[in-house]
This record gives C-alpha cells, sequence and structure tokens, in this order.
C-alpha cells in the first residue's frame, strides 16, 4: 500500500503544476494536498534530507528549558505502551524539535535518518509534515509514508497536535512518531492528552516565571525606598527586611529573616501590641534609648488582616527623624542663598567684615553679628553657612523680636503631642533640633525674653533641648550665628541682657559697617540694583541723571543697603523712557513730625525709625492702648513693644472713658 501511495506522489510531482493527480487528494487531508502542491509549484519537489537550519538559528529567547519539556513529556509517556515504540516530541512554534522521549532503539534509528534536537520541521525545510501543518491550521493533523515529500520520512507515521494558550497565542506543538505504514489507533487520544498536560505546565511555568520576576521586582523597589522596611508575621518571625531598616536597626538584613524579631533588638517591639488591637499608626514619633542604641524614628505600621479578620502580619515603615527634617527643610524651611561673592562692595570696612567672616565661617563657634537695621546681617549669616563645613545642612532662621514670647519659645523649642488646652495638638519639633548638622541663626536677639536667654544658655551648653510638654532630651547639633542691631553691652550693663549669654555668644564678633562709613560703595550698590530691577522689569537699560547720583551719594541713608535697595526700586517702577526724571511725590502732608527732604528722589523721604514709630502710635490707638492686642497685631512680644515705646517716647494715653 505505501508503495502504491509512493507512486502517487511521485506521479503527482512529475506531472508538474498543470495537473492534479485525483487519487492522491482521495487519500489525504486537504492541508496535506495543499502542502504538496505549495511543495511543487515552489520548485521544491521531492527530496532525500532535511535542510540546514537549525534550533539555535530560530528557537525565541522564552522557549522553555530541555529539562522542563523533559519532564513533562516524561509524564505523558508513561500511558503509552511500549509496544507501539513511538516517540513523543515537542515543537516550539518555529517548528524545531527541542525535546524528544522515547526508548533508546527508538531514538537510535531517528537519529540515523537525521531525527534529533535542533532540527526544523518546517515545511520550507523537512517538506510536508504533520508538524509544520499543525502549527499552519491549529488543529490535529496526522501524516503517514509517501504523504511526506521527504524521502527520510517516507516510512512514518507522525500525529502532531498544536500548543494553544487560553489567550489565543500558538506556543508549539507536539507530536507522536512511530515507524509504519498506518496510523495507531491510540494515537490521536494519545496526542491530545499530552498537548492539554503540556499545556498546563508550559502555562504554570509562564505564571511562575512572571510572579519570580514581580517578586524581584517588588523587592528592588522595597530596598530603594529610603524609608526601612519591615514585615513581621503573627509569630513574631520576620518575613521581609530592605536593607535600610537593617541598618538603622543595625541587623543583618539576610540572617534576620526567619528569626524572631523581638529576638534582634534589645527593646519590646513598638509594633507588637497591634496584633491584639489590630489599630496601626502613621507618622509617630518615636525616641528609643537603650545601652545599645537611640533612635529617634517617625514610625509608621499597618497591620493586614485576613478573611477572619485577624492580624497575620505587620507592615512597618521608619525612617530616621534627622532625614524627615533635612526632607522637610529643602521643601518648605528657609534656605541660604547668598554667598560672599554676593556681597557687594569694595570699602575698606566692608572687605574688613567680609575677611572675617570667611575666617569665622571655618569655625564652629558661636557668631555674633553686630550692625545697624539694613546692614546685612541675614546675608552674612547665609554667606557664613555655605562657606562652612555645614553648608549641606539646613540654614534656619527665626527673627526673635517678630513672635510673641510663647510664639518664640516654642519655635525654638517644639512641642511634644497631645490634648493641650482642650485641644488635641500634633508634636512637632523646634528650630534647635530642624537646624541639626546646620546653621541657627536668631535675628535681633535682644529682643528675646530673659527668662528664654536662661534656656538658650542651658541648651548651648548642654547641647540638648526638651520639647515644650516633654520629659526627654533631644540631643542637637547646630552652628549658632546670632545678630543684634543693638548695642548687647549696654543692654547687659542694664540687666536687659544676660552677661552670660553675651559670652557664650560672642565667641567670634563681627561688626558690619553702615552704609554711611563705606566710601565708594553707593556707586557700586546702585548700579547692582539697577541691574537687578532693570531684568525684574525686562528694560536693556535705564540710568539716573548725574545730579541724582549726586545726591544719592550725599544721603546719609539711616537705613542703609536696605533703604538704599528699596529707594533704587522705586526709582525704577516710576522711570519714564528708561531714565530717570519728573517722580510724582507721595502725599506725606498727614504726618505732622519733621520729614527729610531730599531732591534725589523728588519726593520727601523719612526715616525707617519715623515710621516704625509712627505705626506703633497709630496702632496702640487702634487697639485702645490694649497692649497685647497691640503686640499681636504688630506681631512682636510684649517686651519688644514696651521697649520700642521707651524709645520713642511714645506717650501712652487712655480714650476718654475708658
Amino acid at each position: 500500500m505505501s508503495a502504491d501511495l509512493r507512486d502517487v506522489r511521485d506521479s503527482f510531482f512529475a506531472a508538474g503544476s498543470a495537473r492534479r493527480n485525483r487519487s492522491a487528494s482521495s487519500i489525504v487531508q486537504p492541508c496535506v494536498l495543499e502542502s504538496s502542491h505549495r511543495i511543487r509549484d515552489s520548485g521544491q519537489g521531492i527530496t532525500d534530507t532535511f535542510g540546514l537550519l537549525s534550533l539555535g538559528e530560530i528557537a525565541p529567547d522564552d522557549v522553555p528549558q530541555t529539562s522542563d519539556i523533559g519532564s513533562i513529556i516524561h509524564e505523558a509517556m508513561v500511558p503509552i505502551p511500549e509496544r507501539h515504540g513511538g516517540c513523543l516530541c515537542f515543537y516550539d512554534q518555529n517548528g524545531s524539535l527541542s525535546e524528544l522521549h522515547c526508548d533508546d532503539a527508538v531514538k537510535a534509528a531517528l537519529i540515523d535518518r537525521g531525527i534529533s534536537t535542533g532540527i526544523s520541521f518546517l515545511e520550507t525545510i523537512a517538506g510536508t509534515n504533520a508538524v509544520d501543518l499543525t502549527l499552519r491550521t491549529r488543529a490535529t493533523v496526522a501524516t503517514v509514508g509517501a504523504q511526506h515529500t521527504c524521502r527520510l520520512l517516507d516510512d512514518l507515521w507522525m500525529v502532531a497536535c498544536p500548543l494553544i494558550f487560553p489567550d489565543a497565542e500558538l506556543r508549539g506543538a507536539v507530536a507522536l512518531i512511530g515507524t509504519g505504514e498506518d496510523v495507531p489507533a491510540f494515537s490521536h487520544q494519545m496526542v491530545a492528552g499530552a498537548a492539554k498536560l503540556m499545556t498546563s505546565h508550559l502555562r504554570n511555568l509562564d505564571l511562575t516565571r512572571k510572579l519570580s520576576q514581580l517578586l524581584q521586582e517588588q523587592k528592588a523597589i522595597i530596598d530603594s525606598i529610603s524609608d526601612g522596611l519591615l514585615v513581621v508575621a503573627r509569630d513574631g518571625n520576620v518575613q521581609h527586611l530592605n536593607s535600610h531598616a537593617a541598618r538603622i536597626l543595625g541587623v543583618d538584613p539576610v540572617l534576620s529573616v526567619g528569626r524572631k524579631f523581638s529576638e534582634l533588638i534589645d527593646f519590646d517591639p513598638i509594633i507588637y501590641p497591634l496584633f491584639q488591637n489590630g489599630t496601626g499608626y502613621k507618622d509617630e514619633e518615636l525616641l528609643i534609648r537603650t545601652p545599645m542604641r537611640t533612635l529617634h524614628l517617625s514610625d509608621t505600621a499597618v497591620p493586614i488582616k485576613d478573611d477572619a479578620g485577624n492580624v497575620a502580619s505587620i507592615v512597618n515603615t521608619f525612617r530616621e527623624f534627622s532625614d524627615l527634617q533635612k526632607v522637610a527643610h529643602r521643601l518648605g524651611g528657609t534656605r541660604a542663598v547668598y554667598r560672599f561673592e554676593d556681597i557687594v562692595g569694595h570699602s575698606a570696612k566692608i572687605q574688613s567684615a567680609v575677611r572675617a567672616a570667611r575666617k569665622a565661617a571655618r569655625t564652629d563657634g558661636s557668631i555674633l553679628l553686630l550692625g545697624e537695621s539694613g546692614t546685612g546681617k541675614k546675608l552674612f549669616a547665609q554667606a557664613i553657612h555655605l562657606g562652612s563645613g555645614r553648608a549641606n545642612g539646613p540654614f534656619v532662621a527665626i527673627n526673635c523680636a517678630a513672635l510673641s514670647r510663647d510664639l518664640i519659645e516654642e519655635e525654638l523649642f517644639g512641642r511634644v503631642g497631645g490634648v493641650i488646652d482642650g485641644v488635641n495638638r500634633a508634636g512637632r519639633p523646634g528650630k534647635f533640633e530642624l537646624a541639626a548638622e546646620g546653621t541657627l541663626f536668631l535675628d535681633e536677639i535682644s529682643a528675646m525674653p530673659l527668662d528664654l536667654q536662661v534656656k538658650l544658655l542651658e541648651v548651648l551648653q548642654e547641647r540638648s533641648v526638651v520639647r515644650l510638654g516633654g520629659a526627654q532630651s533631644f540631643s542637637v547639633n547646630f552652628r549658632l550665628i546670632a545678630a543684634s542691631n543693638t548695642p548687647l553691652v549696654s543692654l547687659a550693663e542694664s540687666g536687659e541682657f544676660r552677661r552670660d549669654l553675651l559670652f557664650r555668644l560672642s565667641v567670634i564678633d563681627i561688626v558690619l559697617p553702615p552704609l554711611r562709613e563705606r566710601q565708594g560703595d553707593v556707586d557700586l550698590l546702585v548700579s547692582h540694583y539697577m541691574e537687578k530691577y532693570a531684568s525684574d522689569h525686562s528694560r536693556d537699560n535705564w540710568s539716573i541723571p548725574t545730579d541724582t547720583m549726586a545726591s544719592l551719594r550725599a544721603y546719609n541713608w539711616p537705613g542703609n543697603v536696605r533703604e538704599l535697595q528699596n529707594a533704587v526700586e522705586r526709582l525704577s517702577n516710576n522711570a519714564n523712557d528708561f531714565s530717570i526724571s519728573d517722580i510724582e511725590s507721595p502725599d506725606f502732608t498727614t504726618v505732622d513730625r519733621k520729614i527729610y527732604e531730599n531732591p534725589a528722589f523728588g519726593f520727601r523721604l523719612r526715616p525707617l525709625q519715623d515710621h516704625e514709630k509712627d505705626i506703633i502710635d497709630k496702632t496702640l490707638k487702634m487697639v485702645g492702648y490694649n497692649m497685647s492686642k497691640a503686640a499681636r497685631e504688630l506681631r512682636i512680644s510684649k517686651v519688644t513693644l514696651y521697649k520700642k515705646i521707651k524709645d520713642y517716647s511714645i506717650e501712652l494715653r487712655r480714650p476718654i472713658g475708658s
């Protein structure tokens, strides 16, 4: 029978493309006949050998390992009776033989005719065969004997079934191959069962591979975050510990997994009660002190519950409080932006102050900046900070005269959380803590109340701080720069400032000269601010007349550099056609006091002290001379208010009927 079929096949190919052999079409499946036509029409014809294409040249990267396929084939081969002598083979989606499983005799017979792993069964390589056709049609196909167009397959039968995943992805084929002229009855069921088993197993391999990849990605994400992360199971064992958590806790991240968390640390685990109460918390501040460690953390714990509502595990994240403070300051805190190069002036006195400040920046001692209002004390403080070894740390500034006594105390020392005055208030660190590893700048320190001066002295001596309402002390490491526009020595002599604090502050004294003593710097400063405001107002060029410039040089500048800057800005805002000419004068006629005339501006100029005295006087009248209300409106402390009332000789008069 097989000889007859071979004759039909040979005559079919010998007839050429114009002739169709009816006997051939009656004994083969339609897809087999279509393959024969393709091969005949392409001129390929009947061949005696396989092509040269190998598995290594066409196999995709995701072909499963042969060891995995071998185990699947071994399971599938168990029910096949040995008497049939069949060989179960796996092919990838490119038709290449990846694995074959059969007894040694059958395998040797196949290898003798060139069938081994790496051989491609695509039609262009191996001619008409069941493997190529099942990949084309996605259906079970059988070929036998002369239906093959490669004579090496003439005495073989093949039954192939596609491996199709639920998402319709074709992953390859499984085939049963044997010798003989007839396809065994059991072969179709056997191949279908093997295909089902292999599809299921390959799907599981894919899922395992994806889950493994997902796990590795999640571990990489967890280890890359800046927070420490700890997962503890209900039995107290550590399930996961990232590198940051291990560093903070001082434990080994690998050896700690699987051990009791309580055995790794020398303090009671804070999170253990959550297994009972099931209530987590967020961003709690923790201070843990043991003989072996001191931990100051911002801590969050999230209980993970099972279907019954019991806490199965706890996800605990935490970070060092100092890191949190740095982030807070980087995003919203005071920042130092001015450097020594930004200080404008060539006069001998300002250059002397700059040299002293540069030298002081290289030390870590407290610095006292003395100078009139507007001389640039804050600018110098920032330059010293950025020129010091603490430049990468925070720069924290607070004006002691701008806050009331209670507010300045809380700003400096912070407060513990809890119910305070009937209100549930969150705790927060003070400026002492926020300035850790950086610089704390206390401007107008002369306005600090005496009792707070005592507490400041204690902080400077002990280098620790206790928050308001608390008992625990926090170590602080900052560099202090203080500034005053009032001679502190005079205040100390009058008992308004503590001598011992003055000694502590003035390790290094730097006196900033007033603008009236800085010969030649007015021109430089005017030019500097003209460029600044020209840029702000998108002007390419504007100038100040010669006579106006002469008046600027002759003016006394009681408000110093700040007053000059404001004057140049005002000139810029009122400039016409990019030059200074006529400027309308503001109406100051309602103010009954001496007014300084300055022709440089085209309006009448008043010292800042006069403005301040006028504002304080009007505020007192507005609030009916209620000192507390006046201090709140002016945003200064009552001590500062009383001092200014005394300095300006403001008369305290109660309204009639009060």
